[in-house]
């Protein structure tokens, strides 16, 4: 073979080799991305979590209204809202567990944690709860929510590093 075409030959696995490692990099790249989006999902679930659902719900109150017709909008407002966050984490529950299983245990306990306030909130409708009840394990709810936000974002400076 002449000397052109072994220089053609080494340019050619030359190129491929470069090919092959730029996919690599990208694919590598396009992991650490969607990790980082999931972890920021559910980072966002917690924070959401973490919020006095009680606080929320007051905002909602039109003042002009009797303190009976307050109170229904409250409950309503409540319930609806941790029932949105119960739905999310169902598929926060399932995403969790690709990390590390602390993150996937600090995320089970706040399902249970918004699971036993939903069932608060529905006994508060029924008058067989109070509403200090609710706000004492809304406090619950947050504590466990910044577990999994600490969780979180260990895992995502962790794979900065």
């Amino acid at each position: 073979m002449e000397p052109t075409g072994w220089i053609t030959l080494a340019a050619v696995i030359v190129a491929l080799g470069i090919g092959v490692a730029s996919i690599l990099h990208t694919r590598s790249l396009q992991t650490r991305e969607r990790k980082e989006r999931l972890l920021n999902e559910i980072i966002d679930w917690a924070l959401d979590s973490a919020k006095p659902k009680y606080a929320l719900a007051l905002t909602s109150i039109d003042y002009t209204l009797s303190e009976e017709d307050q109170r229904s909008i409250i409950q309503v407002a409540q319930a609806s809202y941790t029932r949105t966050l119960i739905v999310r984490g169902e598929y926060i529950g399932k995403i969790a567990p690709i990390f590390t299983q602390d993150l996937s245990a600090t995320v089970e306990n706040v399902r249970k944690n918004l699971e036993e306030h939903s069932t608060l909130i529905h006994d508060w409708i029924k008058g067989k709860s109070t509403a200090e009840s609710i706000g004492a394990h809304d406090n619950t709810v947050g504590q466990s929510a910044n577990k999994v936000i600490e969780e979180a974002t260990k895992l995502k400076t962790q794979d900065i590093s």
